[in-house]
């Protein structure tokens, strides 16, 4: 089969807000990985990816003119699902018999809403390897979908959910991402505060999480699942090798939950003598100060930490299973280690108040941090909060286009407006970047040219 892979273009104010101008774009490894496994299998493969060839709906009709795929997969978060609707619906426009399926965090828990939409055959929620490679087997075949797990689709004007497939229980068999059908990795880019060396990429070395914060959904279950270190190390060396990658993001939910794996990938890169600069997410109960001085050693340098808020109660009714002293602490060691810190905070919470908001600003300007981000609280489909705002405030759940991290306000907690929370957010940063010791902090983080380019950039966007 010829198949074709979409990942619609977003708008970077719609994912960014004010600092779209510092915000990144990193590839689209959901469809890489996909297309590697159908390359395997012997299909042939295409990826375009919108968010760097910026085609418009002409330009993706060319495309497809010119590929004349069988089966088109379009990849979609909440933030780009319209715009990927949109696409399909001309792609039916343009030829019916291409089968259209949908995948990507937004289709948990949203298959029959999304198929409702005709322009859609199929919808793949969750892991999506196994599934697609399974879907166009079928279709090559033109044999019934009832049996392909994880997938969910239209039969006439009836949607049919198949069962959910289980977690990939040895994900080393996977192979790399497909990164040859992707742009040059030097057209990408992560947010500004995310890399020191360009270029940067990013790579996933371990799929699940098992901790239920509210907030949060995975496209790959509660349970974890991890590559060994030797297949890590195998990516990374490729990247470097064959790519020129100097720096990598490693994007895991868990990266630092089993400690001993994480050890010995440092190992490795230091036994290789694989020259990197990379940052990880961590979290505040899993860390210490033996862990973050052996991840510094091996090349580590930024860590990203989800505190949330600056109130324990409202941690715990985010199900966030840590605590504030254990996030403080963490920041602390980190800083310690010589690592860069990057606490990220949500305003708007269920339960938050004029007193909360408060608290959590505080904490955030208590910290020996460099780069504390906020966000507004946003219900997603696939997480609790989604299914449970009404119980704490206002929120509609058919203003798709209305949903934004970084700038409005769609779920307003009781008690609050959203003008309120739109203004504390901009007051948020401007009093935890305006302050002189920051100003220090960052002034005394300079090395060079592109260091002075990035702080201009991202101190016009928050003085605007």
């Amino acid at each position: 089969m010829n198949v074709l892979l979409i990942n619609p273009a977003v708008r970077r104010k719609a994912v960014y807000g004010r600092f779209q101008r510092s915000g990144g774009v990193l590839p689209p490894l959901g469809l890489a990985y996909i297309a590697a496994v159908l390359e395997k299998s012997g299909h042939t493969v295409s990826i375009l990816d919108g968010n760097i060839s910026r085609t418009d709906k002409d330009g993706v009709i060319k495309n497809i003119q010119r590929i004349a795929p069988h089966v088109i997969g379009l990849t979609a978060t909440t933030l780009s699902y319209l715009a990927a609707r949109d696409l399909a619906s001309e792609i039916k426009k343009f030829n019916k018999s291409i089968h259209v399926v949908i995948g990507g965090p937004h289709i948990l828990g949203m298959e029959r809403e999304v198929l409702n939409e005709k322009c859609f055959d199929s919808a793949v929620a969750g892991e999506g390897e196994l599934a697609m490679s399974c879907l166009v087997e079928k279709l090559s075949k033109e044999e019934s979908l009832f049996d392909v797990k994880g997938l969910a689709f239209r039969r006439n004007n009836e949607v049919i959910i198949n069962p959910d497939s289980e977690p990939m229980a040895d994900i080393d068999n996977l192979p790399f991402p497909a990164r040859h059908l992707l742009p040059s990795i030097a057209e990408y880019r992560p947010k500004a505060i995310s890399y020191k060396k360009l270029p940067s990429t990013h790579i996933f070395t371990s799929r699940g999480c098992p901790y239920k914060c509210i907030f949060c959904r995975t496209s790959f279950g509660r349970k974890v699942r991890f590559h060994s270190p030797e297949y890590v190390i195998e990516e990374i060396t490729q990247l470097v090798k064959t790519y020129g990658v100097q720096e990598i993001i490693i994007n895991d939910d868990t990266f630092i939950i089993d400690r001993e794996r994480v050890f010995r990938i440092c190992e490795l890169i230091r036994r290789n003598n694989v020259r990197i600069n990379w940052s990880c997410n961590i979290r505040a109960n899993l860390v210490d100060r033996e862990l973050l001085g052996m991840m510094k050693d091996s090349g580590c340098w930024a860590v990203a930490l989800g505190m949330e808020s600056g109130s324990q109660d409202i941690l715990n009714e985010l199900k966030k299973g840590t605590t504030l002293e254990q996030g403080i602490q963490a920041c602390y060691y980190a800083s310690e280690a010589g690592l860069s810190v990057r606490p990220s905070f949500i305003l708007g919470n269920p339960l938050d108040t004029y007193e909360t908001i408060e608290k959590t600003i505080q904490l955030a300007m208590s910290l020996p941090v460099q780069f504390p981000s906020f966000s507004l609280m946003t219900p997603f489909p696939g997480t609790e909060i989604w299914e449970r705002a009404g119980e704490y405030g206002s929120f509609d759940h058919t203003a798709l286009d209305k949903l934004s991290l970084s700038s409005k306000a769609s779920f307003v907690p009781d008690g609050l407006s959203a003008d309120f929370l739109e203004k504390k957010l901009e007051e948020a940063y401007r009093r935890v970047y305006l302050r002189p010791g920051m100003i220090a902090r960052h002034l005394r983080g300079i090395k060079g040219p592109r260091d002075i380019y990035k702080m201009l950039i991202a101190g016009l966007e928050l003085l605007n």
